[in-house]
């Protein structure tokens, strides 16, 4: 991969209008793996460096997309902005989508955003990042059909279990919940996720907290005889409701 080393057209990429404050020079950036290093450094002027210097590899830099996609959330507007040009020239299949549910206020354009990438199958895995943000807010049908389409391009995303975990304890729509927990099992290591989940038991306050856990840990307590001993206890809480999910759990669990 070619050497890049004309700072001032990095620094013209990233920053527009030819404002920026003075700043030491940064090293050459050899290639990918040194740029992804940069994307990692507490500043943000190294992280905008880095992401300008992906969008001069432009397809060179394709395996580094999700990175990408992910510093449009940076905390820092430059290094935002550099991430919004380096994705428009390494990415470009993936630049309107991306941009529609990360920076735009129309909310039926996110939805055919999420439509768009589905059609991509596993080429739109970067935009985990992006979905994973529009999942937060969505309608109900829209969020299930966000689970489904993040399932089929990138079901073993390692941010997905959690994120989806997340949603089927607290979302406050039954069928979402449902989506979530059916697509949990299906994910890179789910069980990683029983922590989480028993600590969320633990604090339920609520028959129907309880019952949210107990389902989740039915969907990811595979072999898990600690998982299966908790749920147990709960064939004697006093909510006929969360005792008929314990024991409907363990059935399942025994069945697996």
């Amino acid at each position: 991969m070619r050497r890049i080393s004309l700072v001032v057209m990095i620094l013209g990429l990233v920053w527009t209008g030819g404002v920026a404050r003075s700043q030491q020079q940064n090293p050459n950036i050899r290639d990918l793996k040194e740029a992804l290093q940069y994307l990692k450094s507490d500043k943000s002027t190294d992280r905008a460096f880095a992401l300008a210097t992906m969008g001069l590899m432009k397809a060179d830099a394709a395996t580094a997309s999700k990175e990408i996609v992910t510093a449009y959330f940076d905390s820092n507007a430059d290094v935002r902005q550099a991430a919004d040009l380096a994705l428009m020239n390494v990415n470009p299949n993936l630049y309107k989508p991306v941009v529609a549910l990360v920076r735009g206020d129309d909310y039926d354009a996110k939805v055919q955003a999420i439509k768009d990438l589905g059609k991509l199958g596993a080429d739109a895995a970067p935009t985990v990042p992006a979905m994973l943000n529009f999942l937060k807010d969505a309608r109900a049908d829209d969020k299930i059909d966000t689970v489904k389409t993040l399932l089929e391009i990138a079901p073993k995303d390692p941010a997905l279990a959690g994120a989806l975990t997340q949603v089927a304890l607290k979302d406050s729509d039954a069928k979402v919940r449902e989506a979530a927990l059916n697509a949990l099992p299906k994910t890179a290591d789910a069980t990683a996720q029983t922590k989480v989940v028993l600590s969320a038991l633990n604090d339920a306050q609520t028959p129907d907290a309880k019952v949210n856990a107990i389902n989740v840990l039915g969907g990811i307590g595979k072999d898990n005889a600690d998982v299966a001993a908790i749920v147990k206890g709960y064939l004697n809480d006093q909510s006929p409701q969360v005792r008929a999910a314990a024991q409907r759990v363990l059935t399942s669990l025994k069945g697996k």
